[in-house]
């Protein structure tokens, strides 16, 4: 995510769509966009002449020049090659009909700041829809649970306040989440359905230093803030998705769930590993197979029980720009043990996966780990999603419910 400095911002924003943003916002309308060169010739002002722009804008009163920087912090905030995928992605959902691709090529909308820009100009909706949730797109860390497969699930607003009220009690002994706010979202894509639940809650009081009205000195003010966690439910796969800080409060959260939304006194594989590495130990020539989308796969640690309270770490040197074969030598290390490889038990696996580049982006890589019983770092973006698709698709290291393990939704 872009951090927010004004020049920066102006240099680089194409100065067509800052005229158009400040012509809607009704500000420095007399600034001159053109200048004259050499033999009198008009031409665009350069794109890198910031400072005048600059100098406009610290003149406008400071009330809209506040409200002014913060549109433009939240157009920086969106500023981000990993957002900007993650728009072009929802923005094909009929709701939206944003072909954006295709309209960042026609009208050479190549950088970040400008496709950030692009949507705040014309695609109100979605740019709304993703500065909301821009949080919940970067959040790394989830926890999944394997509870049972629902047929006709939908979301049943009587239980959603009943779960609400729950969540809400669950934080006040903690004296947070007094005030809580819920956005459910239904999500269908080609191969998975997903109801989302994002739960804004009102933090703890925190004191925070801000000058007084007439800013001549500072003073202390109190201040709520907020604070979010996310649950994504699959009925066709009985899969619960949980963002949220802490697996004991995360476990909780998992019951109320199980309790309030799908009627269910006790959770169900309370102690089930969600994932299993343990092809990767059994089978010595496992690959992982990848698709298109994906160019190279790098094992960069491993972490394995061995039994008897001793575990084997292996990791790549790095800084000797090494990858070691790190599947191989589990194998070896196991035999050194004396240990049957399918005896032990790889509980954290931790992998760089090299994006296919593509036109117009500049190639991606990503780190990320599975950690037992049911932890990964995954985020819920685009990028993301295709690392978890391979997970459970390609490599098959999450459990699934028997296909039989469905019933009609309560």
């Amino acid at each position: 995510m872009s951090h927010y400095s004004l020049k920066s911002f102006l240099r680089n924003t194409k100065n067509s769509l800052l005229q158009t943003f400040f012509d809607r916002e009704g500000v420095i309308s007399n600034f001159k966009w053109e200048i004259k060169g050499e033999g009198g010739k008009v031409k665009p002002l350069p794109e890198n002449e910031v400072n005048a722009l600059a100098e406009e804008i610290e003149k406008i009163n400071s009330d809209r020049r506040v409200k002014l920087i913060s549109k433009l912090k939240d157009i920086t905030s969106l500023a981000d090659e990993d957002i900007i995928f993650a728009m072009i992605d929802h923005g094909k959902k009929p709701k939206y009909g944003a072909k954006l691709v295709d309209e960042f090529t026609e009208n050479e909308i190549i950088g970040p700041f400008d496709r950030a820009m692009w949507v705040n100009l014309h695609h109100d909706d979605l740019y709304k829809y993703t500065l909301k949730y821009v949080q919940v797109i970067s959040t790394n860390g989830t926890r999944d649970f394997l509870i049972e497969r629902r047929k006709d699930y939908k979301t049943n607003k009587i239980k959603l306040n009943t779960f609400k009220d729950n969540v809400v009690k669950h934080y006040k002994g903690r004296g947070r989440g007094d005030k809580c706010i819920i956005d459910d979202y239904h999500k269908k894509d080609d191969d998975i359905e997903q109801y989302c639940y994002y739960i804004f809650q009102e933090d703890s009081v925190k004191s925070v230093l801000k000058f007084n009205e007439k800013g001549d000195d500072v003073e202390r003010n109190p201040q709520h803030r907020i604070f979010e966690n996310i649950f994504f439910f699959e009925p066709m796969t009985g899969n619960l998705r949980i963002h949220a800080s802490g697996e004991k409060n995360t476990e909780k959260l998992a019951d109320l769930f199980c309790e309030h939304m799908l009627g269910l006194k006790v959770r169900p594989n309370r102690d089930a590993n969600i994932y299993d590495m343990s092809e990767i130990l059994t089978n010595p020539s496992f690959k992982f197979d990848n698709d298109a989308t994906i160019h190279k796969i790098h094992v960069t640690e491993i972490v394995c029980d061995m039994g008897d309270n001793e575990e084997i770490i292996l990791k790549t040197i790095n800084k000797q720009r090494k990858k070691l074969l790190l599947l191989k030598r589990l194998h070896t290390a196991a035999s050194s043990y004396g240990v049957d490889p399918s005896s032990a038990e790889i509980t954290k696996l931790r992998f760089q996966v090299e994006f296919t580049k593509q036109e117009g982006i500049r190639k991606k890589t990503r780190t990320r780990e599975i950690v037992l019983p049911n932890r990964t770092d995954l985020a819920d973006d685009s990028y993301d999603n295709i690392i978890r698709r391979h997970i459970e698709k390609n490599w098959k290291f999450k459990k699934s419910l028997p296909e039989n393990n469905s019933i009609k939704a309560q």
